[in-house]
């Protein structure tokens, strides 16, 4: 019964988090819109005041009708494609949004130490970079208040960060090779007060540089910072077609020729993703080896590569001109091409100059420059020959700037969040989107009960200890059982061992005799009558013991099979034991 009532506790419980997530947003989405229904009604009451007219009588019969309509067109592969959109720009939730003055090269937010922000008295353990196009460097807490504004030497084409909050990097190199390693820091620092005697200190969270290098003077084409096996590594590609790699502190490990320009290197663990003109594979930043597979001699070339954000070993890429290719790539075996991602609305010209972005359970492909964006449902991209068409993200173009620029999108499970910068004539918007991702498949059977099964497994387990420590007691009261006979056994030996030792003096001894004490003779013998009596008790006892043990043992022969040798050993114990009491009673 109790595993009936957890069971239905845990189906009632067991409702997917995610599911709750969407009907929020959805319901935030329909308020929005009875807001702006109401604005509008507003606006039409005063220019029908102003204008003296009436607003005409719809017919209610009319009205049903054109609903009914409007319902069955709604089920038009155009609308099932803009429901799909709507649901996963609902799960988009703008939680920051930042005013910059200054022109944005590069921004995104990096995982930091946790903080307290300045102005509030908010936790934080993220902040916001910004490079600007002015060799400038700007750090704002989520509050969006400036906490760190330096001045750089170089102006950097390419940024790498740390995703570890105990190693907050900024790694940043221009095209030309010049390249420099800054640390976020969070120090105490001396106040300097005239008054106080004391140094009073406080915390304060800087920026400092590590070191800078300059490589070989070589056309970087691109550069990332990653740590591989507790070792971090500084990767640059060149336009020579070398990959060089440097330990943390600036020293040349080594350097990879390919014959052909870098056109881009990745993050991915434990080896490198590199990517060329004729092809991409992997390369070991320790050894400098490359690792197979080796994707080469493809019959289109290659612009941008992104792994997938759930499983390292899919690549998505996207082609010259604007198609997407799925590879499934597994070390030391063959590059294996899974299909082409096929759109009916994709055109190669609007994503040719598009990059990858990936997210769980999609992909966004996305063009800067027209602002046509794809997302592509990936959740059974290996499995599913049919995939889901991909649909157009309207939510890029309705944002009303003068360009949008798709910064970065990270996250982890749960959640992720899209990072873009809104480019307006005299300032720009960075606007922090989080975006809650499903669990699970919608329809995975396992979503709904996973939570049960979690359940019932842990029911077991208990029922199981306590069956094993039943077992156990159980086991525990035999052993006692015996031991306790096998006592009582050595007891009434020892007793019968004492009766057999002839008592001195008569049993009148005991008494007094008038008019004078006893003896010190008679005393003790009467002592020894108190003890003898004690024991003849004790002998009953036990012989009343013994019979009944007698009864039991003769049925135990009956049901199970006693060696006679037994029986015949407490039988006559039991007969000395009578003889021991009648010879001296």
């Amino acid at each position: 019964m109790l595993l009936i009532i957890l069971i239905v506790l845990g189906i009632i419980v067991a409702k997917d988090a995610d599911l709750i997530e969407t009907e929020i947003a959805q319901l935030e989405h329909l308020i929005q819109l009875q807001t702006e229904k109401l604005n509008y009604l507003k606006e039409l009451r005063d220019v029908v005041i102003s204008n003296q007219q009436n607003i005409p009588q719809i017919d209610q019969q009319e009205f049903q009708e054109v609903v009914q309509k409007k319902a069955q067109k709604g089920q038009s592969i155009g609308k099932q494609i803009q429901n799909k959109e709507r649901s996963f720009t609902n799960r988009m939730l703008k939680k920051y949004q930042f005013n910059i003055t200054n022109s944005i090269m590069d921004a995104s937010l990096i995982q930091t130490f946790q903080y307290k922000s300045p102005t509030t008295d908010n936790q934080f353990t993220q902040m916001l970079y910004v490079i600007t196009n002015t060799k400038e460097i700007e750090i704002y807490d989520l509050s969006n208040t400036m906490i760190i504004n330096e001045q750089l030497e170089f102006q950097p084409q390419y940024v790498s960060i740390s995703n570890r909050a105990d190693d907050p990097i900024l790694a940043l190199a221009n095209k030309n090779g010049q390249f420099a390693l800054y640390r976020i820091e969070n120090k105490r620092v001396v106040i300097e007060q005239e008054d106080s005697q004391k140094q009073k200190t406080k915390l304060m969270i800087q920026l400092n540089k590590e070191f800078e290098i300059n490589v070989n003077n070589q056309q970087i084409t691109s550069m990332i910072y990653a740590m591989v096996k507790g070792i971090k590594y500084i990767l640059f590609g060149s336009s020579s077609g070398s990959v060089y790699v440097y330990t943390r502190n600036g020293t040349l490990i080594g350097e990879k020729n390919f014959n052909t320009p870098i056109l881009q290197v990745v993050k991915s663990y434990p080896n490198m993703l590199y990517l060329t003109s004729s092809g991409f594979g992997y390369i070991n930043p320790i050894n400098l080896e490359i690792v197979q597979p080796i994707c080469e001699n493809l019959p289109f070339q290659i612009v941008h590569l992104t792994l997938d954000i759930q499983q390292q070993n899919i690549v998505y890429a996207l082609s010259d001109l604007g198609e997407v290719y799925v590879f499934e790539i597994k070390q030391n075996e063959q590059c294996k091409m899974r299909q082409k991602l096929v759109s009916n609305q994709q055109s190669s010209f609007v994503f040719n100059n598009a990059k990858l972005y990936s997210l769980r359970h999609y992909l966004i492909v996305y063009n800067q420059e027209s602002r046509e964006s794809l997302l592509y449902n990936t959740t059974d991209i290996l499995t599913e020959l049919e995939y889901e068409q991909p649909f157009n993200l309207e939510f890029f173009k309705q944002i009303k700037s003068n360009q949008v620029v798709l910064q970065s999108i990270k996250g982890n499970a749960a959640s992720h969040y899209l990072l873009i910068t809104e480019i307006y004539n005299n300032h720009q918007l960075i606007s922090y989107f989080e975006i809650t991702m499903p669990q699970k498949k919608d329809t995975d059977i396992f979503a709904n009960f996973r939570f049960p099964i979690i359940i019932i497994a842990i029911v077991i387990v208990l029922l199981y200890q306590f069956w094993f420590k039943g077992k156990k007691k159980d086991k525990k009261d035999k052993q006692s059982s015996k031991s306790k006979i096998r006592g009582e056994d050595e007891e009434i030996e020892q007793i019968l061992n004492q009766t057999k030792k002839p008592q001195s003096g008569g049993i009148g001894s005991t008494s007094t005799i008038q008019n004078r004490s006893p003896t010190r003779t008679e005393v003790q013998n009467g002592q020894k009558q108190v003890r003898f009596d004690e024991n003849l008790k004790r002998a009953d006892k036990f012989k009343e013991q013994l019979d009944n043990l007698d009864q039991k043992t003769k049925l135990l022969n009956e049901r199970v099979g006693v060696p006679n040798n037994i029986e015949a050993q407490r039988q006559k114990l039991a007969q000395q034991a009578l003889l021991q009491k009648n010879k001296y009673v």
